[in-house]
């Protein structure tokens, strides 16, 4: 009954996928915290995220592990996040004091900005969300601080004009290479 799923991943042998953006996953911290007070040279602001200085390759990935002593909000069991922030814990050494789980990317970060604790965020949240002057953001290094975000169908079904014209007109917002992304209804 669903004509579209918009998602991070897809199972190929079941779907369709066509990417429409890479987000990077970074660290939102409240400000106060005080290992924010170490890390200068590695923080980041919002105008800094906006702007995308932490797409260069000058700008320096933090090191999680720093953040060892911290408390964490996380999304729950069974979300995407949960899973890459759980790589990333595991690569850096430690397990986090996980002060709650919650349901939404969004909850999280509004409670970090609220100075409850860090938090894993995409930068595309970051550039969609109000300016937060109460966190700070770090760039995290690896394979799982980043990810794809799809738009798909189920493989050999007939896809609704209106879907293959949202999908085409996806492209156009969040594709640079369109070329590569075509949609044929399945008639």
């Amino acid at each position: 009954t669903i004509d579209l799923l918009v998602a991070h991943d897809f199972d190929d042998s079941l779907y369709t996928s066509y990417p429409m953006l890479e987000e990077k996953l970074m660290l939102c911290v409240p400000r106060q915290l005080p290992v924010n007070d170490r890390l200068r040279e590695f923080q980041l602001n919002y105008e800094d995220v906006r702007d995308r200085k932490h797409l260069k390759r000058s700008c320096p990935a933090v090191d999680l592990a720093e953040f060892r002593d911290e408390p964490f909000l996380m999304l729950k069991q069974g979300n995407d996040m949960n899973r890459r922030a759980r790589v990333l814990f595991d690569e850096a050494g430690f397990s986090p004091q996980i002060k709650i789980n919650l349901d939404q990317l969004l909850t999280a970060f509004n409670m970090s900005s609220s100075g409850m604790g860090c938090t894993f965020v995409t930068d595309q949240l970051i550039i969609s969300a109000p300016d937060s002057k109460n966190c700070v953001f770090y760039k995290l290094a690896g394979a799982n601080a980043h990810r794809n975000l799809c738009i798909g169908h189920k493989r050999n079904r007939y896809i609704s004009h209106a879907a293959s014209a949202f999908i085409e007109t996806a492209k156009t917002v969040y594709i640079n290479d369109s070329e590569d992304f075509t949609v044929i209804p399945l008639i």
